[in-house]
C-alpha cells in the first residue's frame, strides 16, 4: 500500500494507484475471474462508443495482447488540420519514447493492425492475469506508465490499436490544463 508524505511529488499518482488496486480487489471479491477475463479502465473524462470495446477485444485476441488501448484524441480539437493526441504522458513507443500530440503520433507499423508499445493510459483493456501479477504503486509520474513497465518486465505484451479511437474531454472548454 503506497504511503503519502507531505512533500511527496507523486501523491496524486499514489492515490490513483490505490484506487485502481482497490477496484481490482473488490472485483475479484465479487466475481470469479479467470486469467483470460477482461478488465477495462476508462478515465471518467473519456467518451467512447461501446463498439470500441468489442473491437478492442478482437484486436487483443488477434495480436495476442495482454494489454491494449485505442488511440486517445482531444474532443473537438484541431491544430493545423491535425487531430491532437491526448495521452502523451502514458503512451510510449516500444523503445519508451513519448507519443507526439500531432501526426505522426509514433512510428506506426500498420494503421490497420495493433502495434506493440511500451505504455498506454486513460483507456485500456487488459487480461486479468496481468493484474494478478502486477500492482499499481504510483511511485512515478504516471501510475499507468509504471504499471505497463512492470507488466512488460514480466513478459506481458502491450499494444495500441491505431484504427480505434476514443475522445478525451476538451479541457480548454472548462478553462483547465491538459497534462
Amino acid at each position: 500500500e503506497p504511503t503519502f508524505g507531505p512533500n511527496d511529488k507523486f501523491v496524486r499518482y499514489k492515490k490513483l494507484a490505490t484506487v485502481r488496486n482497490h477496484v481490482i480487489e473488490r472485483s475479484v471479491e465479487q466475481l470469479y475471474l479467470n486469467d483470460e477475463d477482461y478488465i477495462l479502465f476508462a478515465d471518467s473524462d473519456v467518451k467512447f462508443d461501446k463498439n470500441v470495446i468489442y473491437e478492442l477485444i478482437k484486436d487483443m485476441e488477434s495480436s495476442k495482447a495482454d494489454i491494449i488501448a485505442p488511440m486517445i484524441f482531444i474532443e473537438n480539437y484541431r491544430n493545423d488540420g491535425n487531430t491532437y493526441f491526448y495521452d502523451t504522458l502514458a503512451f510510449r513507443s516500444i523503445d519508451g519514447s513519448h507519443f507526439n500530440h500531432h501526426n505522426p503520433y509514433f512510428p506506426i507499423q500498420d494503421v490497420n493492425r495493433p502495434n506493440e508499445v511500451s505504455g498506454v493510459g486513460s483507456f485500456y483493456m487488459m487480461k486479468y492475469k496481468v493484474v494478478k501479477k502486477t500492482k499499481f504503486t504510483g511511485e512515478n509520474d504516471s501510475e499507468q506508465v509504471e504499471f505497463c513497465n512492470k507488466a512488460r518486465s514480466q513478459g506481458f505484451k502491450i499494444f495500441t490499436s491505431p484504427r480505434l479511437s476514443v475522445l478525451h474531454v476538451n479541457l480548454e472548454k472548462y478553462n483547465m490544463q491538459w497534462h
